[in-house]
């Protein structure tokens, strides 16, 4: 299993639930707009496992904007690029 993510505190929790199977995992901190560290994460995955057979995107952005007329056009653009963004790079 390899993980990629920005949270220093969530990539934590999950390699704590995971734990018992690290010789079995490979993980990575960054950020999911940086097109080099997806490219870095890929290769890296490749060459300790081989391939990625699944991959699984749970990337996704929010504003946590109280009211809408406070919403950028920027913001709603970071909305949509992020998930997307991720399966471009990983596919």
């Amino acid at each position: 299993m390899a993980f990629c993510g920005r949270s220093k505190n969530k990539m934590d929790d999950l390699l704590n639930e995971t734990r018992g199977f690290e010789d079995n995992c490979y993980h990575e901190l960054f950020d999911i707009t940086n097109e080099n560290d997806i490219k870095m994460f890929v290769k890296n995955v490749i060459n300790n496992f081989g391939g990625i057979d699944i991959l699984v995107n749970c990337a996704g952005a929010s504003t946590a904007k109280s009211y809408l007329k406070d919403i950028k056009t920027s913001d709603l653009e970071s909305i949509k690029t992020v998930p997307n963004k991720g399966n471009l790079e990983f596919g």
